[in-house]
């Protein structure tokens, strides 16, 4: 679950969630606590150790213990620093030590800019003059050095990772703090996870220690997340936190419910399109009939000829059929095949975390709806052919 502050917490905020809920584990409600993550996002300019290259920016979230134990067990690594043999090695090492990071997939590689757009040289960021103004509602908080926390984003595309292995990378970090005073700090890089979501906004992962040493107010938290024992019911926990901290006006809500009605909007919106799709279907399979009845009467003349040359009444209308036949089934696979590309690119740019490996394409509901749509397609074609077959040939000729 998540634990956030409102705005009446103001008035009696609390700076340290994981020590107040040790405080009270007389309670039963929170002796399931099992684990409490607390993440603090800080900005910072970056470049790698011992090169000339300016500053650019990149987010790190800084982590305590609790988190780390949790994410152990779920995130894995693509690429592990020499040294590092294993994916606990790591956590290990990032939960105690205050001199390496873990950066995201997404660091790796070369940011894609606007069309027509470049990003700045070296150069060029260091000729821009140092923004020191205030912000608006007061003084600024601890933030990268310089004018690269507007322009360019930090990245290690020129690093080689292979075979799982990442070679020695060590940077240096810089922020200007409230306090007027700047700080540098030089961190190794020790992994590249495997997956660039997770409950970390930042790109880069370091412990609380690490960033202590990058900033000049205390590391409190931006987000809290709490992990309940196995079998406990989360719901009744986080009302039992809302209880206990009622004066600090603290908010609990489930990852697993918000989940779920970004899922429900998300159905919905989907099965709206396909209302309008389905309405779109409906009016092509109409307009189907209304073409192959203006062909029978554009036609009347040559049925009347095929009927003369001995054309049976039966092989008029299966003519006719199959003509309507061919348009539908053409148009349902141009159809069907223009949506799966058109839905695969779409989940590409909407969901690039999502593995396509797992996504399944519903191949037997699409295979249905072609079916019906071509049915429904043949009986309104079924009425016009009937009437074709029905063309007697003096009748037919009688008129020019």
């Amino acid at each position: 679950m998540r634990v956030e502050s409102t705005l009446l917490s103001f008035f009696n905020p609390i700076e340290d969630i994981e020590a107040a809920i040790a405080a009270r584990a007389d309670d039963p409600l929170l002796a399931e606590v099992a684990a409490v993550g607390r993440l603090t996002d800080q900005l910072m300019g970056a470049h790698v150790a011992g090169s000339d290259r300016a500053d650019r920016n990149i987010m790190m979230t800084g982590v305590n213990q609790g988190f780390v134990d949790q994410a152990s067990k779920i995130y894995s690594f693509q690429a592990r620093a020499p040294g590092y043999e294993s994916d606990e090695a790591i956590w290990n090492a990032l939960a105690t030590r205050d001199n390496v990071v873990v950066v995201k997939p997404r660091v790796m590689t070369a940011p894609v800019l606007p069309f027509g757009m470049r990003a700045p040289t070296d150069a060029e960021l260091n000729s821009m003059p140092i923004d020191e103004e205030d912000d608006e509602f007061g003084p600024p908080a601890d933030r990268p050095r310089g004018p690269s926390r507007v322009f360019g984003r930090f990245t290690l595309d020129a690093v080689k990772m292979s075979a799982g292995k990442l070679p020695e990378v060590g940077l240096e970090l810089t922020t200007a703090g409230q306090d007027g005073v700047t700080r540098t700090i030089t961190v190794e890089v020790i992994g590249v996870l495997a997956d660039d979501t997770n409950l970390a906004e930042g790109n880069m992962l370091a412990s609380e220690a690490t960033l202590r040493r990058l900033r000049s107010v205390p590391v409190t938290g931006d987000a809290t997340y709490i992990k309940v024992k196995e079998g406990a019911d989360p719901r009744a926990v986080a009302a039992g936190i809302e209880g206990s901290f009622v004066s600090t006006a603290l908010n609990t809500s489930l990852i697993e419910d918000e989940y779920a009605q970004r899922q429900r909007l998300t159905g919905g919106a989907l099965q709206l399109l396909q209302g309008f799709m389905a309405l779109g279907l409906l009016v092509g399979i109409a307009a189907l009939g209304v073409i192959s009845t203006r062909a029978v009467i554009e036609r009347r003349q040559q049925v009347g000829m095929l009927r003369a040359m001995g054309y049976q009444k039966g092989m008029v209308g299966l003519s006719f059929l199959l003509e309507s036949s061919f348009i539908s089934i053409t148009g349902l696979l141009l159809g069907a095949l223009t949506g799966v590309v058109l839905g695969n690119n779409m989940i590409s740019a909407f969901f690039p975390q999502l593995d396509h490996s797992v996504v399944d394409i519903p191949w037997t509901q699409i295979g249905l709806i072609v079916l019906a749509a071509y049915l429904f397609s043949l009986l309104t074609t079924i009425l016009p052919a009937w009437q074709a077959a029905r063309i007697y040939p003096a009748e037919a000729l009688r008129y020019e």
